[in-house]
């Protein structure tokens, strides 16, 4: 193996013990700092937020963590199933909210009754991925990297805009909400969002996974905090299914970015470690417009940042 690619391989394995009592400590002094006794986080049912959830109650003990789940109409049943699950194993404190009247509240059409027929969610997700991928192969671009970059002048930009629009919303009625909780039980917000979310732009401004008093994984990239989820003995189940920010039925993480994070997490390592695009790709074997794709959507995201 090329010593530079072992060099990157090694450099994304994580000593999880050790980041575990890290990040644990971390949590116990911003308790301290911010003089709260209990936290808040805003539970998913996907990976980053449980392996918060249970850094937060190794930290603070289950007594002293609430979870709170903000699904909407377009919710999966599954992530909330796996919240469901977890709330139950640590013992913790729990509350849901439905946001889905705070959206019809915006007079989003899309909230009317026909919202309220769960099997709809199955043709909207087979439906929204196909528009997704036809939307990709007539503009060349994904949404999500048109969304950071600009859509003016792109083909149905209004449409696009329309929808990221409202998809934001979700993210940012649920930063409100749980800020309100906080706020009203005097407790510490605790974001889930990781470091390759953080560097490409995988989060909504001003929404529930861009303010947090802090963000314990921000450190990390998606494919460590999956190391630190086995170490937390995590189930399998949770590490193992597709990331989804849980916005729109159909959509995944792989899906809206258009590359897994084995690949991305590799790609941004490098550009860390100062490497070109060209050599990149020779030597994750990755194609280059792949990798100058990454790199296009770290430069657009910085605004973000």
């Amino acid at each position: 193996m090329n010593e530079k690619l072992k060099y990157l391989k090694d450099k994304m394995r994580i000593d999880a013990q050790n980041v575990c009592h890290d990040l644990v400590q971390d949590i116990i002094k911003a308790k301290k700092e911010f003089k709260k006794q209990s936290v808040i986080v805003g539970l998913s049912g996907g990976l980053d937020s449980s392996v918060v959830t249970v850094l937060c109650v190794r930290a603070l003990g289950k007594d002293m963590v609430k979870a709170l789940l903000l699904p909407d109409s377009e919710s999966s049943q599954m992530h909330l199933r796996d919240s469901f699950d977890l709330i139950r194993e640590l013992g913790i404190q729990w509350a849901v909210v439905d946001i889905t009247p705070f959206l019809r509240d915006l007079k989003i059409k899309k909230y009317g009754f026909a919202s309220k027929i769960p099997f709809q969610n199955k043709i909207k997700g087979f439906l929204f991925k196909k528009a997704y991928q036809y939307y990709q192969s007539i503009s060349g671009e994904t949404p999500f990297a048109l969304k950071l970059k600009g859509q003016e002048g792109t083909p149905y930009h209004n449409y696009i805009q329309r929808g990221q629009a409202i998809l934001q919303a979700k993210n940012r009625f649920r930063m409100a909400i749980l800020y309100y909780f906080a706020e009203l039980e005097g407790r510490m917000v605790v974001g889930c969002t990781n470091k390759t979310e953080q560097h490409i732009g995988l989060f909504v401004k001003y929404g529930c996974d861009h303010f947090a008093d802090i963000m314990p994984i921000i450190g990390l990239y998606k494919t460590q905090v999956r190391q630190l989820a086995k170490y937390l003995n995590i189930s399998n189940h949770l590490i193992e299914k597709e990331p989804s920010p849980d916005l729109l039925p159909g959509l995944d993480d792989q899906t809206i970015i258009g590359l897994p994070y084995e690949e991305i997490d590799l790609i941004l390592l490098a550009k860390e470690n100062g490497l070109p695009p060209e050599e990149i790709s020779r030597l994750l074997g990755i194609a280059l417009e792949q990798v100058a794709y990454v790199f296009d959507l770290a430069y657009y995201a910085s605004f973000l940042r």
